[in-house]
């Protein structure tokens, strides 16, 4: 089946043929064949599927291949990311396309009637050289426009090669935008434990439940079976009590702790993210106008060689059908049939044609130099497109690898957080219900003496 693939950096299309049930892996070594581009370094991507690269370990057939829209797939080369514009090879050259210009024997080497230039009579002789002008001046025309022509082809394919540059281009940051959103959703879950945090450090840390506490671990059995011991008046802080409220204390501390490095933590978060965010958003709006100005300027090229080429193909057209005209007559000419009325006839009518042709003639190289500078900046155009699109893939590159740190930063953070908020909490609530769980097991102490 045929896939087709695109380079996002030329925007040049191609085919590439391969057996049904193919693997991810043969496109990518097919493209190493015939662009030279190690697997390493492709990203192989599709138009509509812009959140991931392709998998190598699945087929073809997985991505919806082939396809009966007009969407491709896309290559980029990590190369253009690591070089720059000064290590890789853009390809864009300024095109020149220069007419074929013929001299007059050249003209008229297909004509069975240029033997006759050289006849005796004036009339015919005359006549001849104005068949000979009208001819040289036709193959001029013809080459011309054969020029004309193949510019104009050259410049519709550089229009669309920066179309599709534009399509490639913004499947990068279509990616983007997916590496973008992933990272707002870790934010915004980040936000949601830090209030989480917040909610269950007040609920759980209450003071006057962590006061009343501190009062009934003096009044646990476990208390009183010390201060019985050592024959001391009950609610006497011994090191028991002392340890248990020290603990309680730096818990209570250590959650409230937490609180406030979270949210620091998730306040250097959120500031990193807006900073992206406002480099994405540049990204996205900026990249697309610039690139659709481009695509217009080469439509605009475009339109002024066609008016151009209308301008050649109408010289070319009049002085094709005098010439046929001409030659149709010149056998009469040549065997003497016409009378002199009627060569004094075609001799006013040359010469009113020779006038009306002369200045448009004159034109010719005036509209051809006009057409190829149109080309020229056609290719500009394009080659200034490439540098523009590598700057944009280098940029988004470097914004989705920042992105990705990011998300990793907030995702540690998130696991973290969500792990030691619930530790720490469970801690507090230990120490909390030791008084209850003492109460509950008084009988243990009722003859406190034994134990020791």
């Amino acid at each position: 089946m045929l896939i087709p693939v695109c380079s996002a950096l030329s925007g040049r299309p191609l085919s590439l043929d391969l057996p049904g049930g193919s693997l991810v892996e043969e496109l990518y070594s097919t493209i190493k064949r015939q662009l030279e581009i190690e697997v390493e370094n492709q990203i192989v991507m599709c138009e509509w599927e812009p959140e991931s690269g392709m998998n190598q370990r699945k087929t073809l057939s997985s991505y919806g291949l082939p396809r009966q829209d007009n969407q491709v797939i896309f290559f980029y080369d990590k190369s253009w990311f690591k070089s720059g514009l000064a290590g890789t090879k853009t390809e864009d050259e300024i095109i020149v396309i220069k007419a074929q210009l013929p001299n007059q024997e050249k003209s008229l080497s297909n004509s069975a009637f240029m033997s006759n230039q050289d006849s005796g009579e004036p009339m015919q002789s005359a006549i001849f050289n104005f068949y000979a002008r009208f001819a040289h001046w036709k193959a001029t025309a013809d080459a011309f426009l054969v020029a004309a022509k193949a510019r104009e082809k050259a410049c519709q394919d550089i229009r669309n090669e920066v179309k599709m540059q534009h399509r490639g281009s913004a499947l990068a940051r279509k990616s983007l935008m997916c590496y973008f959103s992933a990272v707002r959703k870790s934010i915004e879950k980040l936000e949601t434990e830090l209030e989480s945090a917040r909610l269950s450090t007040e609920e759980n840390l209450k003071r006057s439940e962590v006061d009343a506490c501190l009062e009934k671990l003096q009044m646990t059995s476990l208390h009183k079976a010390h201060c019985a011991v050592w024959r001391v008046p009950e609610g006497t802080k011994l090191i028991s009590f002392v340890k248990d409220t020290d603990l309680l204390n730096k818990c209570v501390e250590s959650c409230h702790s937490l609180v406030s490095v979270l949210e620091s933590k998730v306040g250097e978060c959120i500031v990193a993210f807006q900073e992206l965010e406002d480099l994405v958003n540049l990204e996205m709006t900026n990249g697309d106008m610039s690139e659709r100005s481009t695509i217009a300027e080469v439509e605009s090229f475009l339109e002024s060689m066609s008016s151009e080429r209308i301008e050649i193909e109408n010289f070319n057209s009049a002085i094709s059908e005098d010439v046929r005209e001409l030659e149709a007559t010149l056998p009469d000419l040549s065997n003497g049939e016409r009378d002199v009325g009627n060569l004094l006839d075609l001799m006013n009518k040359l010469q009113s044609k020779y006038s009306q042709f002369k200045d448009g003639f004159n034109e010719l190289s005036t509209h051809d130099n006009s057409h190829q500078k149109l080309m020229e900046g056609c290719s500009l155009a394009k080659k200034q497109m490439t540098e523009g699109i590598l700057d944009k893939l280098q940029r988004v590159a470097t914004l989705q690898g920042r992105l990705l740190d990011t998300k990793k930063k907030s995702d540690a953070l998130l696991a973290g957080a969500v792990n030691e908020r619930k530790r720490r909490i469970n801690q507090v609530e230990i120490v909390l219900r030791l008084p209850e769980t003492s109460l509950r097991t008084r009988s243990t102490f009722q003859e406190p003496c034994k134990i020791w």
